[in-house]
């Protein structure tokens, strides 16, 4: 038998040359109409392969080119970025790679006018100040009246659970309205579950986009591309307000629950 080690090696061989060969069509005149083929090539077979190469190793090289660029990108980008670090800021160490990741990302991520923004805090104001305001408007900074009216929400909800958890006459009554009310936070819960399910859906779904965006080099206007922006900040700024929210009626849901044991038990014992 041999060691895992060996075999995981020439799994891996496999694996690689299908990639290069077969899917890249790099493979060699034996490798296509060798022993191994369903049947024995002809002429018009053979000459149509070499037709296909050509184009096949057009492909190759430009798979290759697209490679290199995006390496040699990265390497200028990451040049450019320390540079400008170095000769803007005072910045060194961990806060100076702080700063180099956050502009990698939004660049990466085509969020021009936030990363604007970003830098202009962190050339005024220095990076942990510019990161707690970053924080500050992913947190969805100006939603007090939803967080308000959330709390006010999730008080009145854990009152009405408490007042009708105490009005039970008996010890039975008091179990039966026990059981009642948490058959109803489950159900509660679940609504808030597949709220934070379908925020996350819309999360990945606008990442994929832009990915989709990115890998097809879809060509956008100034105007274009600073509306988009505008409108991904509105949508990032009321679903961080949601979580929030999500947040403050789970514990809410909590403490009802709770509630809900303690009463539980003391209807019980």
């Amino acid at each position: 038998m041999e060691t895992e080690t060996t075999a995981a090696s020439r799994i891996e061989q496999l694996l690689d040359e299908i990639s290069y060969k077969a899917d890249h069509l790099q493979a060699s005149d034996w490798e296509t109409f060798g022993t191994h083929g369903s049947q024995q090539s002809d002429a018009s077979v053979e000459e149509e392969w070499k037709r296909v190469r050509v184009l096949a190793d057009r492909e190759w090289d430009e798979f290759q080119l697209q490679k290199l660029k995006r390496h040699y990108q990265n390497r200028i980008r990451t040049c450019l970025i320390e540079t400008w670090i170095s000769s803007n800021t005072s910045l060194g160490g961990s806060e100076a790679d702080s700063v180099k990741e956050m502009i990698k990302m939004y660049l990466r991520e085509d969020r021009r006018e936030e990363l604007e923004v970003y830098l202009t805090d962190v050339l005024a104001q220095g990076v942990k100040a510019a990161d707690k305001r970053l924080r500050r408007r992913n947190r969805g900074n100006g939603g007090w009246l939803l967080y308000t009216w959330t709390v006010i929400v999730g008080v009145l909800y854990v009152g009405a659970a408490f007042a009708v958890m105490s009005i039970g006459e008996s010890r039975f009554q008091q179990a039966a309205l026990v059981v009642l009310v948490m058959i109803y936070n489950l159900l509660a819960s679940r609504g808030t579950d597949e709220g934070f399910v379908r925020l996350s859906a819309n999360v990945r779904e606008e990442k994929r986009s832009d990915q989709v965006r990115r890998a097809l080099g879809i060509h956008e206007e100034k105007w274009e591309r600073e509306m988009r922006t505008e409108e991904k900040k509105e949508l990032d700024v009321k679903g961080s307000r949601a979580v929030i929210a999500l947040y403050i009626h789970s514990g809410f849901q909590t403490i009802v629950w709770l509630l809900s044991l303690w009463k539980l038990s003391s209807a019980v014992l």
